[in-house]
């Protein structure tokens, strides 16, 4: 059985375990993101007012934005953890159960979300000095998160975890990012003009899309990198994790 890493059979592998328990994955990004979206429309953050849309942001606004991302990373790492589990029983042909990958993603919760702000502030410091170091380094720690959720190990041997299993198929790594960003890339400025453009109902309608468009690209792509981390480590250890 042929068990290198290849870019095209990640994504099929990835879209196959999405479609065949999408209701698994988008029911657990809901209820991580639900929080987020009233949390950034009682502070203002996210705001259904076109008005409010084009206002400059200013210094009352900063704390109520990192607190925004912080609780935005956070829902991801609960993603992350929950995805990773039902992922890696999807690929070993067991059905993934909502409870199950619902209760790890809350047990490993919080170490993938110390990870996930250590890789965020890492590819911050590189993108600073040059956009290269930045990219590096996201490719180097790129399956941090799904090692900090499956294997639980601690932060300096979950960033060396990482960068062991992508070491070798950075390249091909580097190629899923780039699908990673376009997709947020393309469609997130589409679904931000599509109410305005279709004339209805305006900034209302776009936090809908945009909420529904997290959940979608958000359970699709950690479906994605636990696929790339089973698929590194069988690579590597040949063997199934």
């Amino acid at each position: 059985m042929d068990t290198s890493f290849r870019v095209g059979s990640v994504l099929s592998k990835s879209f196959d375990v999405w479609t065949e328990n999408i209701l698994v994955f988008g029911l657990i990004s809901v209820l991580a993101l639900v929080p987020v979206l009233i949390f950034g429309l009682i502070t203002g953050v996210i705001t259904t007012s076109e008005i409010d849309l084009q206002a400059d942001l200013s210094s009352a606004d900063i704390l109520p934005l990192v607190l925004y991302i912080l609780a935005s990373i956070l829902a991801f790492s609960l993603i992350y953890g929950a995805s990773s589990l039902g992922t890696v029983q999807a690929l070993q042909s067991h059905r993934p159960s909502f409870g199950e990958c619902l209760g790890h993603g809350f047990s490993v919760m919080f170490p993938v979300f110390l990870v996930n702000l250590l890789v965020t502030i890492f590819l911050m410091l590189g993108m600073l000095l040059l956009i290269i170091p930045g990219l590096v380094i996201t490719v180097v720690y790129a399956v941090c998160a799904p090692v900090a959720a499956l294997e639980r190990t601690g932060i300096s041997e979950t960033l060396s975890r990482g960068a062991q299993l992508s070491r070798g198929n950075r390249w091909g790594i580097f190629g899923i990012l780039l699908i990673h960003f376009a997709g947020f890339l393309v469609v997130y400025p589409v679904i931000a003009a599509l109410p305005f453009i279709v004339d209805t109902a305006g900034a209302t309608f776009a936090v809908i899309l945009e909420f529904i468009t997290d959940v979608a690209l958000g359970s699709f792509f950690a479906v994605v990198w636990g696929v790339t981390y089973y698929d590194l480590r069988t690579e590597k250890e040949g063997l199934d994790v």
